[in-house]
């Protein structure tokens, strides 16, 4: 099936959440506390944030029921190659440095990941 034939609907439009952005300016330094800045007080643009929403009907994954048994969620953004998946997976920030293209490496390689699913339900 297609996700529209599954009744999976994803939407999307611009816009905030937030009122402070805390990261880092360089995915190397993702494990130097003193590196971390405020993206929001550094004079972010709020017109490049992107907020998605994905609504999976239950019919589109076997029914499956939740309260007895939970599902496993992992959320990233990317083909082979997120730069940071929720929840975290190491794998995801494990090749430092800038391509040719000026592009972080991590969207280069092919990350296999191994942590756990969030859990819904049990």
């Amino acid at each position: 099936k297609t996700g529209a034939a599954a009744g999976i609907t994803v939407k999307f439009a611009k816009g905030k959440g937030y009122t402070t952005l805390w990261g880092v300016k360089d995915a190397d330094d993702v494990t130097n506390a003193s590196k971390v800045v405020d993206f929001a007080a550094l004079g972010h643009d709020a017109n490049r944030d992107t907020f998605y929403e994905a609504k999976i009907p239950l019919s589109a994954i076997g029914n499956p029921n939740i309260e007895a048994s939970g599902i496993g969620v992992m959320l990233h953004q990317g083909e082979f190659s997120p730069v940071d998946s929720i929840p975290n997976d190491p794998a995801t920030s494990d090749t430092p440095g800038v391509s040719e293209s000026n592009s972080p490496k991590e969207w280069g390689d092919t990350d296999l990941l191994t942590v756990p699913f969030a859990r819904i339900g049990k």
